[in-house]
């Protein structure tokens, strides 16, 4: 936690941009985001790991940050058995932090799953 408390110092310093999630809690590299999304007609629960905190230049967006991610997805059958989290295979940009919540102890499946790539 002092890693993470050095970076957001060293950030305000320099007047870098930072993330908050739903509860204004600070995002750095290497934290863990729990969010919803829509896909087609059924709601979808993603987890994804923050690569890098970048500046929104988006001028209808309110955030100051975005946030490059790599995200997981819980994808399969109808069951809950056959449902498996499933690591795209590219990062992406994620700008609704505003959906977000900082999941701060992720769970063992989670973590092994960003480990093994």
């Amino acid at each position: 936690m002092n890693d993470k408390k050095r970076i957001l110092f060293e950030r305000r310093l320099k007047d870098e941009p930072i993330a908050y999630d739903v509860l204004n809690k600070p995002i750095v590299e290497g934290d863990f985001i729990l969010y919803a999304c829509q896909n087609g007609h059924r709601a979808e629960l993603r987890v994804a790991k923050i690569i890098e905190s970048v500046e929104n230049k988006n001028k209808y967006s309110t955030e100051r940050a975005k946030v490059k991610i790599r995200r997981c997805e819980k994808r399969g059958g109808w069951t809950r058995a056959s449902r498996d989290w499933e690591l795209m295979a590219k990062p992406s940009y994620f700008t609704r932090l505003d959906n977000s919540y900082l999941l701060e102890n992720p769970p063992q499946e989670i973590l092994d799953l960003f480990d093994e790539d």
